[in-house]
């Protein structure tokens, strides 16, 4: 086959430069080139490009060296991409991480969520709380899972429904206590609204990190996070975390963003750095897209039994929600990082992890390959209140999606477990011919389950879009200059 250019080769334009970036995405090859290097390379897309008058024979030799340029048919190159991840996924030593479900419940009732929705016909069913003996055989079915201690992550992470309720105070803290005693730490996913009865559960050695939502300044967030009983949460969710942060413990802010609500990051950024929060070393904030297309969420976790269900519910909801409103991916990440561009703006934005990959990338010159899309597809166990085991916090209460049980000792349904943790890029179509696969691994196997594609199916999420704006802000970012 004659020479052209390779079907993995990213090609964008750095923003304020005529220059661009290329990357490769197998190679892991990444340069900076002149804008007729890249229309060269634009040209050779698919068909003879030997015709390179302007370019030199040492660039073209470069570029072949780099990968852009290729004598491999798409089969072949599709080949060798299916090669290298395979052998990566062999080798992956990836650690089993674990989380608590505490309970279903919340004491929350916010408008972009179905919890008070389905309560109303299984309110029984979702306050249920783990037992004490169903923690103690959770204990006991981690070490059945990966009898290698040292194949564990230490953080374990307490989840919901609302983990952190004050009538879970007794049992979380028996979940720690335990945990401690086998060299755990805790991570906790929560509102926020209870946080000053765990006084002492929040300390370093115990419950290490807590991330809260708060979804902007105090008028919009509390006609958004609204407590089943109080009026008002924002100050309350403030004082809270501002105690914890004295305290040491490692806060992360999340912001669920729609259209509503993206106009006010900014005065919400200004409230945190006149609060001072932004200098200390254990705070974070970070923006999330919420979509109600395929993913009306709880707080944390889907509230309910039957994945039809869910689906149903969700649709009806959030169609008569007036308070939200859907935005795409790509104008959600364009919004944040021209926002991430003013000065003394502290809310990072949630862009799929790209601007950390790159900026290793940049740094080091090395690309760190990624199979998988998350630790649903790695090792990751979910204990809920029930007995059930679940792989992924998007589809915890959906009896389809249990992955096993652990309340008789450990029980996995292979078949089921197969479907989370045999899929990777390889066992995805589309991935392997894509030239952005090893950065996003495949995209969110829950949100192609939404979409109705099955396990095996692609999540791209406007993946090329994002990348490609977060590739060309990385310039000036990282001062990256190579001739």
């Amino acid at each position: 086959m004659h020479l052209h250019t390779s079907l993995y080769t990213i090609n964008v334009k750095m923003k304020n430069s005529n220059r661009y970036f290329l990357m490769h995405g197998y190679t892991g090859a990444i340069d900076i080139v002149q804008e007729k290097v890249a229309k060269f390379l634009k040209r050779g897309e698919g068909y003879n490009c030997s015709d390179g008058s302007q370019i030199s024979q040492e660039t073209i030799d470069l570029l072949k060296e780099r990968g852009y340029l290729t004598y491999l048919s798409p089969t072949e190159e599709k080949n060798v991409v299916k090669k290298i991840a395979e052998n990566i996924f062999k080798l992956n030593k990836i650690k089993n991480s674990f989380l608590f479900l505490v309970t279903y419940d919340c004491n929350f009732r916010c408008p972009y969520c179905f919890e008070n929705e389905i309560s109303g016909s299984g309110k029984a069913w979702s306050k249920k709380v783990v037992a004490k003996e169903l923690v103690d055989k959770a204990y006991e079915v981690m070490l059945q899972i990966q009898p290698d201690r040292n194949r564990h992550q230490n953080n374990i992470t307490l989840y919901g429904g609302e983990p952190l309720l004050l009538d879970n105070y007794e049992i979380v803290s028996y979940i720690v206590n335990k945990g401690i005693d086998s060299g755990y730490v805790f991570n906790a996913i929560t509102n926020g609204y209870d946080l000053n009865y765990y006084d002492e559960l929040l300390k370093p050695g115990k419950i290490e990190t807590v991330q809260i939502t708060i979804d902007g300044i105090p008028e919009v967030h509390d006609k958004r996070r609204i407590h089943s009983q109080a009026k008002n949460t924002f100050y309350n969710i403030l004082k809270n975390v501002e105690q914890i942060l004295r305290n040491g413990i490692k806060v992360i802010v999340r912001v669920n963003i729609d259209s509503s609500n993206i106009n006010v990051l900014s005065k919400l950024s200004d409230l945190f750095c006149q609060r001072g929060l932004d200098k200390l070393p254990n705070f974070k904030i970070y923006s999330a897209l919420v979509r109600g297309n395929n993913e009306a969420i709880a707080c944390n976790a889907v509230m309910t039994r039957k994945a039809k269900e869910v689906f149903e519910i969700s649709k009806n909801h959030l169609a008569k929600n007036a308070t939200y409103e859907n935005i795409s991916r790509k104008d959600y990440t364009n919004e944040c990082y021209d926002l991430m561009g003013q000065n003394d703006y502290v809310i990072t934005c949630q862009d799929l992890g790209l601007k950390v990959k790159i900026k290793q990338l940049i740094n080091s010159k090395k690309m760190a390959f990624q199979t998988e899309f998350c630790g649903a597809q790695t090792g990751m166990y979910i204990f809920d209140p029930y007995g059930d085991l679940y792989t992924c916090w998007e589809v915890v209460g959906m009896d389809e999606q249990k992955v096993g049980r652990y309340d008789n000792g450990l029980e996995i349904a292979e078949n089921e477990i197969l479907k989370w943790q045999g899929r990777n890029i390889t066992t995805v179509e589309a991935c392997s011919k894509c030239k952005y696969a090893f950065f996003c691994g495949g995209g969110c196997e829950a949100h192609a389950l939404f979409e109705g594609k099955g396990h095996r199916a692609s999540f791209c999420d406007s993946f090329p879009k994002v990348f490609q704006k977060v590739l060309s802000e990385s310039y000036d970012d990282f001062s990256f200059k190579n001739d």
